[in-house]
């Protein structure tokens, strides 16, 4: 029952707020777009392979030397894994990455993140990412034991290069 309610409430909004017509320079504008909210549909959205942030950060990072490629996955949303530099057969270096709507504030991306930790914000890029993590290829598999045992891209582990490199980046 309250997720009707919440539905509602969330068509009701949207209609008002497209009756309306505004310009850039009209203050009604910016009043609208800071009571937006960040909904869980819209919060999930931003895993979107296809999204032109997404897409330029991937694009950046393989210029600096780190390739990735998108996974996919079964429970939705996907994971990036590292293709260059190669790592071993046993197992994937992989990161979550996420975008966020543009008219979203810093505060609201950071109240977003707050459910998963494993995230880091570049607020002006409204771009999420994943701390790198390892997946095993097979049940078997022998994971590195730290980051040092990782391929490395310009003297870093290539977990630390793309963190610090995500962190670093500045939308186009």
């Amino acid at each position: 029952m309250n997720h009707h309610l919440l539905m509602a409430a969330w068509l009701v909004t949207a209609v008002i707020a497209g009756c309306g017509a505004s310009s850039p320079h009209d203050d009604r504008a910016r009043t609208d777009v800071s009571e937006r909210q960040l909904d869980d549909a819209t919060f999930n959205a931003g895993l979107d392979p296809s999204d032109n942030r997404i897409v330029a950060l991937v694009a950046w990072l393989k210029h600096k030397g780190v390739t990735l490629e998108y996974t996919g996955s079964a429970e939705g949303g996907g994971w990036w894994r590292v293709t260059e530099p190669k790592t071993p057969p046993d197992y994937d270096v992989v990161f979550s990455i996420r975008s966020f709507p543009a008219w979203a504030s810093e505060e609201q991306m950071r109240e977003a993140l707050d459910i998963n930790l494993a995230y880091q914000l570049n607020a002006t890029a409204h771009l999420a990412m994943s701390f790198g993590g390892c997946s095993g290829t097979q049940a078997e598999a022998e994971l590195p034991k730290s980051d040092e045992a990782l391929p490395k891209v310009k003297g870093l582990p290539v977990t630390k290069a793309v963190e610090q490199w995500f962190m670093e980046y500045k939308a186009r």
